[in-house]
């Protein structure tokens, strides 16, 4: 008979209905026949063959996730070695408070395609070692002016296909790394003069398909390092002459 599959054991065990399975099937047919394709037990890299609790990539997408029951959430503060959560194409609408307070070692992160209209849960504020944020394609259309002002090792973040119609000049103030910044296909009209002050590191920046119907030619002066930047399919008409 089959041994019992170690993660129904583990503290993983109420995720398992929410985790697609990987090609190579159960943790014993991955760990048995030496085909270790860095996705084991199911969902992640670092099964030993006797426990599952060294959990630091968890894959989630397509899984019709709706919420965060309290078993669910419960489960997720036993992950703390996690390193990427994918949780993209789901029907999240926000990212609970405390939901992440444990898995203070994610790097990488993935929500985009859910349903996320806010971020007042503060949701990332624990999450100091963040390098790479995905929302694209969901409802945001206003971000908290401080909601990144704990991940200043973020590289990239993708902010694409949503509803942003403003930008709060300090946004991005608190990711002096930054060096991908999508947001391209919103409605933003204006780009503040001092939105990228602080970017320095910045190397490609997307706002193509927005409503941008004038630009000032500062914009973009502490980006010395930036060299690529779409900025086609908006209205600009002007380039004002900066102070």
């Amino acid at each position: 008979a089959m041994a019992t599959n170690p993660c129904e054991t583990q503290p993983l065990a109420p995720l398992l209905e929410y985790i697609r399975y990987p090609i190579g099937g159960t943790c014993q047919d991955d760990a048995s026949s030496g085909n270790n394709n860095g996705y084991t037990c199911k969902c992640y890299e670092g099964y030993t063959g006797q426990s599952c609790q060294h959990v630091t990539i968890l894959d989630m997408d397509f899984q019709g996730i709706y919420g965060s029951s309290p078993t669910f959430t419960a489960a997720f503060k036993t992950l703390t070695e996690l390193k990427v959560l994918r949780l993209n194409e789901n029907l999240l609408s926000e990212v609970e408070e405390g939901f992440l307070v444990t898995t203070v070692n994610i790097e990488e992160m993935y929500l985009n395609h859910n349903q996320f209209e806010n971020l007042d849960t503060d949701p990332f504020s624990t999450l100091s070692k963040l390098k790479r944020l995905r929302l694209g394609g969901n409802q945001l259309s206003e971000i908290p002016a401080d909601v990144f002002r704990n991940n200043n090792l973020m590289t990239e973040l993708f902010l694409d296909n949503n509803k942003f119609s403003n930008l709060d000049p300090i946004t991005f103030s608190f990711l002096p790394n930054l060096e991908v910044l999508r947001l391209h296909n919103n409605e933003i009209t204006e780009i503040p003069v001092d939105l990228f002050r602080q970017n320095t590191e910045l190397k490609e920046l997307y706002f193509y398909f927005n409503q941008i119907s004038d630009l000032d030619s500062t914009v973009f002066s502490n980006s010395s390092k930036l060299k690529n930047l779409w900025l086609q399919s908006n209205k600009i008409e002007e380039i004002k002459n900066g102070q």
